[in-house]
């Protein structure tokens, strides 16, 4: 670790939409400084270990071909995954259909198409403004194996109900962004993703902090951030920097802030917009098999259950040997604020015994509750804050500044993505420099020259003999 206190770049919260943005900052010139104040990185998308078992604190599948994958690219870090084939099953009537390839998966591909098209010729069709995604399809049916399917599907996708989400985001999600994107497993659990990536953040010349806070940010006379406190093994140290982003949320963000140092409508509208959502996802092992799929499989008809995973058949190493590791997840009635959670855990595990012959006999590893302040989206989709802050070098990153009709940890490289370019504009690599050292300057020209992207992403196979 280096004495030097004076950084280029800090960023705030080692999660998704933090890791992004430091690796693309340091890969770019920036001296970067990344502020955990757990021990590992990741935050609701990293692995917790168990007795030989890797439980994921949140996000379990990354998709490829996205965002993700671009960031990986030009940092040159391997995006390290493995395809199940099928990759999503949808279970109706007690039968998994596979919705990602054959017959379904062209019916699917070519129904959205369709719908597409028609949006735009059939202005009917076309949701009303404030119309939510549960009030536009019950224009058309009633059926009630396609409105669980999208109860379903919604919960897993955005962490929240049809009845709360407006129609033309789910619209434009599943048209533009693509519904049934191609996804991976990380061997060994979600934060091996992290690590490769805070790999490449060192390779260029970044800094990480782990179990250190940022107390306060502190200010210069224009109203710019130009600091901060963070502490370190119990000892706060004052360090300073050009630019600030924050991937702790805009709540948080303004705790580290101050009221006086913000706009008092800004505050208002944070406070207003903060909305999180929750997800229950039980994890649980059994020494026999307890599902034929080998990916994610939605649900037509549960009381709360939306999709479960089946870890094994893609990562064994996942578990102990001779061992399948699963997890089911629903979304709470009601999905944000208070939620009686001991019932709703019951309502979770009622729909795992119906749907899972065997769970009653299975090894329950973990519940893990993401709610509140740990939520499982910080932002209720459709009611993100805007990446910029009235502060002019600040900016907040992750799910709770998404962009309209994005989602998940695709959606954090995404504000990523839109950062940094900002950044780049407003404080350009060169002048950023303008006040190191001259050998901090060679250091930073040394560790920012690209690697070959054909080095950059592995997507093994999702057969184990091929890929271990």
């Amino acid at each position: 670790m280096s004495d030097n206190l004076e950084f280029d770049a800090l960023v705030i919260g080692a999660g998704a939409g933090g890791l992004f943005t430091a690796a693309l900052l340091a890969k770019r010139g920036y001296r970067t400084l990344l502020v955990e104040r757990l021990g590992e990185v990741g935050g609701r998308a990293s692995t917790r270990y168990k007795d030989g078992f890797a439980v994921n604190t949140g996000a379990l599948g990354i998709e490829i071909g996205t965002e993700t994958e671009e960031v990986f690219n030009e940092v040159g870090a391997r995006l390290i995954v493995r395809q199940p084939s099928p990759g999503i099953v949808c279970r109706v009537s007690g039968k998994d259909i596979n919705i990602s390839a054959g017959l379904p998966g062209m019916a699917n591909r070519v129904a959205i198409k369709l719908l597409r098209l028609a949006l735009h010729v059939i202005p009917p069709l076309q949701p009303r403004p404030g119309e939510s995604s549960h009030a536009w399809v019950t224009r058309f049916t009633h059926n009630p194996t396609v409105l669980g399917v999208l109860h379903n599907f919604i919960g897993s996708i955005f962490a929240t109900t049809p009845y709360l989400l407006p129609a033309d985001l789910f619209l434009h999600y599943l048209t533009t962004k693509g519904a049934f994107k191609q996804f991976g497993f990380p061997p060994g659990g979600t934060v091996t993703v992290w690590q490769e990536l805070l790999t490449a953040y060192k390779r260029h010349g970044g800094e990480i902090w782990l179990n250190a806070q940022v107390e306060q940010l502190s200010f210069a006379t224009d109203g710019t951030v130009n600091g901060a406190t963070v502490n370190r093994d119990g000892i706060p140290r004052q360090l300073t920097t050009k630019l600030t982003v924050s991937d702790i949320g805009p709540q948080a963000t303004l705790g580290l802030c101050g009221d006086a140092n913000l706009p008092a409508d800004y505050i208002t509208t944070v406070k207003r917009q903060y909305q999180p959502s929750a997800i229950i996802t039980i994890y649980f092992a059994s020494t026999t098999p307890l599902a034929s799929f080998p990916g994610f499989a939605c649900f037509s008809s549960t009381r709360r259950l939306c999709y479960a995973t089946s870890f094994t058949p893609t990562c064994p190493e996942n578990s102990p040997p001779n061992w399948h590791l699963y997890c089911g997840a629903s979304v709470p009635q009601p999905c944000t604020g208070d939620f009686n959670e001991t019932n709703e855990i019951e309502l979770l595990k009622a729909d795992l015994l119906d749907e899972f012959p065997g769970f009653a006999q299975a090894r329950i590893l973990d519940v893990v509750v993401t709610r509140d302040e740990w939520p499982a989206q910080r932002a209720m989709a459709g009611a993100d804050l805007p990446n910029e802050t009235p502060i002019a070098n600040l900016w907040n990153v992750g799910d709770g500044v998404k962009e309209w009709g994005s989602a998940a940890t695709t959606a954090c490289a995404e504000t990523a993505i839109l950062v940094a370019a900002k950044i780049e504009r407003a404080y350009p690599w060169q002048a950023a420099q303008a006040v190191l050292e001259p050998q901090q300057q060679e250091h930073a020209k040394a560790v920012s020259q690209p690697i070959p992207q054909s080095h950059a992403v592995d997507h093994t196979s999702s057969s184990p003999k091929e890929a271990l």
